[in-house]
């Protein structure tokens, strides 16, 4: 990222002082263009915050801890942030994988105690 943004940073126009900008002029709405970008690429019906929540379960995902996800995704309570990190089928089916082999670990041990 930090290589992406110093290349940004060099072309912009002399005396500006804008990292991202249109010829030399701050940008509007990020979100202006979305919609028709996303058409363009195949992604029609994709939404903004979509990217939130793929970043929330990545981080979730990843392990790392939720205090930090709050701070790099700028949610303030804990309630707004577990909205963000939807369940989906899978999670349920790699839950279900590990309890199972967690299961088998155990029952040897079982057994030595009886």
């Amino acid at each position: 990222m930090m290589g992406w943004l110093e290349r940004q940073w060099k072309c912009r126009k002399p005396g500006c002082d804008l990292v991202f900008h249109w010829e030399g002029r701050p940008l509007g709405s990020h979100l202006k263009g979305w919609d028709r970008a996303c058409v363009v690429v195949g992604l029609e019906g994709l939404h903004f915050h979509d990217l939130r929540r793929s970043a929330i379960r990545n981080m979730e995902r990843a392990g790392i801890p939720r205090n930090v996800a709050m701070q790099i995704s700028g949610h303030r309570t804990e309630s707004v942030y577990r909205r963000y990190d939807i369940v989906v089928e899978g999670d349920l089916k790699s839950a279900g994988e590990r309890l199972a082999a967690y299961q088998r670990q155990q029952a040897p041990k079982l057994r030595k105690v009886k």
